[in-house]
């Protein structure tokens, strides 16, 4: 039970301390200069469409909107008089706590959510009692109306938000530095008739410039390395295997094609059942089992070469005269792309000779499908005579028996 006597509890009074706000000020002007700097050396033409999240690009606008108005805000309250005019004094006072609200808004929904996968104007946190921060529970309705009020006047003045580009990310980051200067300067002036919640504002303040720091810093450079690593990645696969996937897809398409010739009995099937299947499988290969197609392409290799090397070896010697002693043929054991390199220096060395030999040969060649190929395949069993030739065989084994064994009986 509590004691009558006691004497009551006064509610300290707030003083507006000009020499600590000034200090704030000074840090805070410091900080957004490191801030503006930072964004000039961003490459934001390095950013591409495609390649950045609509969720990020969303919030980002949505963040703009609130900030667009914080200074309009801003502009509004230093041309007030709230010196003489006590009328001007409450509106100020009201529009400073819609500004506050406002910018925890935004710290609050960069706290509680992702920032490229929820949707920051889906997750407003003043629509929910419940999530309204503590500070701002006890306020009056008064109040209250006025902060939804001004929260109507940015969803009345943001643009429709599907369809824009990534301009829009330049315009924020150029008005961030306007922003923090209205609102520097005015705290500066009107900072003494606010109140207490100065400096819960200034600490609002602190918190959006600390993101802005990491968006600037982290984010944004990020994103431009992720787009310049998915362009090496992608120029690295295609140094490896683009030409043997752009050969397997040709050979997918002559698959494709010959398969839906059999199931439809068409001789020219519609041309996306052809196309389709064999892009996906093509690029898939290419993107996700780039290992495998590598080495499924370096043992084609390593089969042509041991062709040449082996069984074609003499072959190739015989008819275009290539010398056997040649860099290509002893060194057996270089790995695959110097003796691709042997191979065309031998070829440029005895190209000359080389095509009047294939020239030569080819005439040999025509002759000899001309006039030997016939004689050669007369003299080819049929395969009658192939079913026959065992029985005649075996007569002749009969018979040559029979005739022995009657000479050594008589």
């Amino acid at each position: 039970m509590k004691n009558k006597n006691l004497p009551r509890q006064r509610r300290k009074k707030y003083k507006y301390d000009k020499k600590l706000v000034m200090a704030e000020m000074k840090k805070m002007k410091g900080s957004v200069n490191m801030l503006t700097s930072q964004i000039k050396e961003l490459d934001l033409d390095k950013l591409k469409e495609n390649n950045v999240n609509p969720v990020f690009m969303r919030n980002i606008r949505y963040v703009g909107s609130i900030t667009d108005h914080v200074t309009k805000n801003f502009d509004y309250m230093l041309t007030l008089d709230p010196k003489k005019n006590l009328d001007h004094r409450i509106i100020l006072r009201r529009k400073f706590l819609a500004s506050g609200v406002m910018i925890k808004h935004v710290n609050d929904l960069v706290e509680r959510y992702s920032y490229d996968s929820a949707d920051f104007e889906v997750h407003n946190l003043l629509m929910n009692q419940d999530n309204m921060p503590k500070i701002f529970k006890n306020l009056s309705q008064d109040n209250l109306d006025f902060i939804n009020d001004e929260f109507q006047q940015v969803e009345k003045n943001k643009k429709i938000i599907e369809g824009f580009n990534l301009s829009d990310i330049g315009k924020f980051f150029s008005q961030i530095g306007s922003f923090f200067s209205k609102i520097i300067g005015g705290i500066v002036k009107i900072g003494k008739f606010i109140g207490s919640f100065l400096f819960n504002f200034i600490k609002f303040v602190w918190q959006m410039l600390t993101f802005l720091f990491k968006l600037v810093t982290v984010i944004i450079p990020r994103m431009i390395r992720n787009i310049f690593n998915f362009i090496f990645k992608l120029l690295r696969k295609t140094i490896k295997v683009g030409l043997f996937t752009m050969l397997l897809f040709v050979f997918l398409l002559m698959v494709f094609m010959k398969y839906w010739q059999i199931v439809l009995e068409l001789s020219m099937p519609p041309i996306p059942v052809i196309f389709f299947p064999a892009l996906i499988i093509a690029v898939h290969l290419f993107w996700n089992e780039t290992n495998a197609l590598y080495n499924t392409q370096m043992a084609i290799l390593n089969g042509i070469l041991w062709f040449f090397f082996g069984p074609m070896k003499s072959l190739l010697i015989l008819i275009l005269g290539l010398p056997k002693n040649d860099a290509f043929f002893r060194k057996k054991n270089a790995n695959i792309f110097t003796k691709i390199k042997y191979f065309i220096i031998m070829l440029e060395k005895n190209m000359a000779f080389i095509v009047f030999r294939f020239f030569v040969s080819l005439l040999a060649i025509k002759y000899i499908i001309r006039y030997a190929v016939p004689i050669i395949i007369k003299w080819i069993p049929t395969p009658k005579e192939l079913l026959i030739f065992p029985m005649v065989v075996f007569n002749y084994i009969v018979s040559f028996i029979k005739k022995l064994f009657n000479f050594v009986v008589t």
